[in-house]
């Protein structure tokens, strides 16, 4: 009831034109763009080898790393990035150059090593996935009867019981 209170708050249905723009073509990258398109949403892809390059329109061959690749896949006007790269210093130097090239872009990277995550924040992530977190909430959700659900490193949603002395007070209180 909360979710729905918030949605009918703050959700827009406006459906964005900007695309998102999914940074590696491989089998997280390419998770990912079926998940956009499945949604809705424009995206392109951009990964250095053709064989990995949707060719459905939504691929871009070329590095990330160039400013000319990056405008050509809509970095001025896309809404977020993803850094699905298997490479987290490159998923690093990226985030940082996508920041730079746009301040107020969403920059979402994926980190192979747990290790990496504190770094890709600072390096200008907004939000970081890794798969000792994912795998780590999977055995969660295995072993308890409530489901938890990760919305980015150290951000997670899951029910729990409220006390009697909680009940009925504001967050604030």
């Amino acid at each position: 009831d909360q979710l729905d209170a918030y949605d009918e708050a703050f959700a827009t249905t406006e459906r964005q034109s900007a695309p998102v723009i999914v940074v590696g073509g491989g089998r997280v990258g390419r998770a990912a763009a079926r998940a956009l398109g499945s949604a809705g949403f424009p995206y392109k892809v951009v990964e250095k080898l053709p064989g990995r390059v949707p060719t459905d329109g939504h691929g871009i061959v070329g590095d990330a790393a160039d400013h000319d690749v990056l405008v050509e896949a809509g970095i001025t006007d896309a809404i977020a990035v993803l850094l699905t790269t298997h490479d987290d210093d490159v998923n690093v130097y990226l985030a940082i150059y996508c920041r730079r090239l746009r301040p107020d872009l969403q920059i979402i990277s994926r980190a192979v090593l747990e290790r990496n995550v504190a770094t890709l924040h600072r390096a200008g992530a907004d939000a970081v996935l890794s798969y000792p977190t994912l795998g780590a909430n999977r055995v969660w959700n295995a072993l308890g009867s409530e489901d938890a659900l990760v919305l980015t490193e150290g951000l997670e949603v899951f029910r729990c019981p409220v006390p009697h002395s909680l009940r009925a007070r504001r967050l604030d209180e």
